[in-house]
């Protein structure tokens, strides 16, 4: 069952611009463009929030799609994940919370995940939010973030 927009924590006739159902999922585009997806099983008691982009490495010169990530999740400028070790920072914080941390980059694709108990949704969504509205773009936290990108694809390559 998809309860509609109170899932999403939007008022009833709030900032919906479309809305469709089927099969137990539920697709809400808001009037700022952002589509989220909503789909129910209470017979797990979990909630996965994810944040995903249509940009991944494909086609792309440098590795963009791969630092921006990393600049993510390593962390908010203003929040507690922002000390040296942002991302373990910010892996602990959700571990707290019972929850687990992903990052996905494909060629086509790039997301954010976190898995958490679902009673723990709105800190979630909150630490998203921190993450995805502050990233820590300081000269520091670039160059923490090209470190960690240059570790991650040093790391994939002697896994080949």
């Amino acid at each position: 069952v998809v309860t509609g927009p109170v899932v999403l924590g939007v008022p009833e006739g709030g900032k919906l611009a479309g809305q469709e159902a089927a099969g137990g999922t539920g697709r809400y585009r808001l009037r700022n463009g952002l589509t989220t997806v909503v789909r129910e099983r209470h017979s797990v008691p979990l909630v996965v929030v994810e944040v995903a982009a249509g940009v991944g490495w494909a086609g792309e010169a440098g590795g963009m799609s791969g630092l921006v990530q990393e600049l993510l999740v390593g962390g908010p400028a203003n929040g507690p994940a922002s000390e040296k070790n942002g991302k373990a920072a910010l892996e602990s914080e959700i571990a707290r919370l019972g929850g687990r941390l992903n990052a996905r980059l494909e060629a086509r694709v790039s997301s954010i995940q976190v898995v958490a108990p679902a009673e723990s949704y709105a800190a979630v969504v909150d630490i998203l939010a921190g993450v995805l509205l502050a990233p820590d773009l300081s000269s520091e936290g670039i160059g923490r973030g090209r470190r960690r990108l240059e570790l991650r694809e040093r790391e994939e390559r002697t896994r080949l």
